[in-house]
């Protein structure tokens, strides 16, 4: 028997082999592609997208680290998985481990011994033969508290702790930041920016000039925050011997009753004058909203350096009070060199007169604009290029604390970390901002509404039924 197709036959049995080829094709591929340990972040803020520090750090890996994620079978944190994930895709050297912690109680005692502390669930322990560290949970957020009392979650840190991590275990270094004591000064314990330069992998310690004879050998940065009392001259020879030795100082400052004038006579040295007094901000737009304009709140400008390159690209407005000035010395030492980070507007004075109450610009006042922060530092005689003495100063210390009513600046924060970070010259210094986890709605006026409505509702459903209605023709004349 001989079989015959007709034309329609033939039509449909192309179909059919057509249909069954591309879902066989769409089968292989998925097969494919599911091999590929490759992702897309489609995230706004990048929470699943490694920095180029965390890619740096990770390049330079030269033996292998074990990461234990402490999670109980299925409540896993999908956020810190995905994180961990990445980790472990982007580097050989890394393995990722999930344990149960009620399960494994011996793997986890020499971690709780030595860090002597108890390992809570949800906490990340980064480990290598020599060395460990342990990451809590709480650590891998960025909180506040409301008016409630109550915790918010507002940024995502697990990148920043685990990247430092990974920076420390490799060698074994941190580097080391002193905060000088002796002098009523706040410690960042005080200020609460401890977790913010240990999550940047630094080590804190404390020094007094006095007890101590001088400054240690091991400290990379040291933090002279918001003395309250003037140093004696042997203080002042041990912070020039460190300096001339190529130290690196972070200098806050605020307004004393007495100018600090052994102090400030050695920041003379390095090009630096501490103009005494108060800036008032006469610009509105400057101003801090809700302090009823009130010119000693203000938001200065931010200028372009290494720096402030983070809050600049991040479009954070620090917020100053009580800043006095930063100018320089009349001869100038030519090979230091003093760069302005933010100022205040052409609009600004300096009130050096702190018994006059005028609220207008008067005769011993210094016009404006007024820097409120600087960095200092030596060049080579012969390249022109940085080389030794570093100093970062600010004339609001107060500034770097929680403001009455916004709490800690984040501007300001991340303006310290940064410049301790350039201070340091280490790269084991770790600069990984958190990713925040605020979720803004999509806003958009009522045109733009009417309109992707009418796209929506009207265009594309009349797009498809002439598609069809084009079809069904076709098949008539067929």
């Amino acid at each position: 028997m001989k079989f015959t197709f007709n034309f329609k036959a033939k039509q449909a049995a192309m179909a059919t082999v057509s249909l069954i080829l591309i879902i066989a094709g769409i089968i292989i591929l998925n097969l494919i592609v599911g091999k590929i340990p490759a992702q897309w972040d489609m995230t706004p803020k990048k929470l699943y997208s490694l920095t180029d520090d965390t890619k740096d750090v990770l390049s330079g890996l030269n033996q292998d680290i074990t990461i234990y994620a402490l999670f109980p079978v299925g409540q896993e944190v999908p956020d810190i998985m995905e994180v961990l994930k990445l980790y472990e895709n982007s580097s050989k050297h890394i393995t990722v481990e999930t344990v149960d912690p009620d399960r494994n109680p011996g793997l986890l005692k020499r971690f709780q011994e030595e860090e002597n502390t108890e390992l809570t669930k949800g906490s990340l322990v980064v480990f290598t033969e020599n060395y460990f560290k342990v990451i809590a949970y709480l650590d891998m957020y960025d909180t506040s508290m409301n008016q409630q009392g109550q915790m918010q979650v507002f940024g995502f840190a697990a990148e920043q702790r685990i990247t430092s991590a990974l920076a420390y275990v490799n060698t074994g270094y941190s580097p080391g930041l002193y905060e000088i004591s002796g002098h009523f000064e706040k410690t960042l314990a005080d200020i609460g920016l401890t977790k913010g330069v240990e999550k940047s992998n630094f080590q804190v310690s404390d020094v007094n000039l006095l007890r101590d004879g001088g400054i240690p050998a091991e400290a990379d940065v040291v933090l002279l925050n918001s003395p309250k009392s003037d140093f004696n001259p042997q203080e002042i020879a041990a912070l020039r011997t460190y300096l001339e030795q190529g130290g690196h100082l972070f200098v806050a400052l605020d307004l004393t009753q007495e100018p600090l004038t052994n102090l400030y006579a050695l920041l003379e040295e390095y090009n630096i004058v501490v103009q005494y007094g108060v800036t008032l901000e006469k610009d509105t737009n400057r101003q801090l909203p809700g302090s009823g304009n009130n010119p000693i709140f203000f938001a200065p400008f931010v200028k372009e350096h290494d720096i402030t390159a983070s809050i600049r690209e991040n479009k954070l407005d620090p917020f100053f009070a009580y800043a006095m000035g930063i100018g320089t010395t009349e001869s100038m030492i030519r090979n230091i060199k003093v760069e302005p980070l933010m100022t205040s507007s052409a609009k600004s004075f300096l009130r050096t007169d702190l018994n006059d109450g005028a609220e207008e610009m008067i005769a011993s006042d210094i016009p404006g604009p007024v820097t409120v922060a600087a960095a200092v530092y030596r060049t080579s005689r012969d390249t022109g290029f940085p080389e030794g003495m570093k100093m970062v100063i600010i004339s609001s210390g107060n500034s770097l604390t929680a403001m009455p009513g916004l709490g800690q600046i984040k501007a300001n924060s991340d303006f310290f970390v940064d410049a301790v970070s350039w201070l340091s010259d280490q790269e084991d210094s770790i600069n990984i901002k958190s990713k925040s986890l605020y979720k803004l709605p999509l806003q958009m006026n009522a045109v733009n509404a009417w309109i992707y409505a009418g796209i929506a509702i009207i265009l594309i459903p009349l797009l498809v039924a002439a598609a069809g209605f084009i079809v069904l023709i076709r098949r008539k004349n067929l």
